[in-house]
């Protein structure tokens, strides 16, 4: 885990996650993470793979990464409890089912 100063007095947390449902980051298992990250207004939310970073609260943005099982992705938070809310969203990727 890392922290990062931010713009806006808060710090950022960088946690990384491995997605592990066979069938990647698809349509039907994107579309719950969008729906999930939505749930934080408070929090600004991204996703980045070794090429691509995505704003976690677009479908097609998390789409355009491309992120197959086993690709390592970099979760970005920033905003109210981002600790928990980054913990929250590692729990939510590996538990995603296809």
């Amino acid at each position: 885990m890392k922290r990062l100063p931010s713009e806006k007095g808060y710090e950022m947390i960088d946690r990384t996650v491995e997605v592990v449902n066979e069938s990647g980051l698809h349509a039907r298992p994107a579309s719950e993470l969008v729906a999930f990250l939505k749930g934080f207004p408070n929090c600004s939310i991204t996703l980045k793979n070794e090429e691509k970073t995505a704003n976690g609260k677009s479908i097609i943005h998390v789409l355009l990464l491309g992120a197959a099982m086993g690709t390592k992705l970099t979760v970005s938070v920033e905003g109210e409890n981002e600790e928990s809310v980054a913990g929250q969203i590692v729990s939510f990727i590996t538990e995603l089912k296809g």
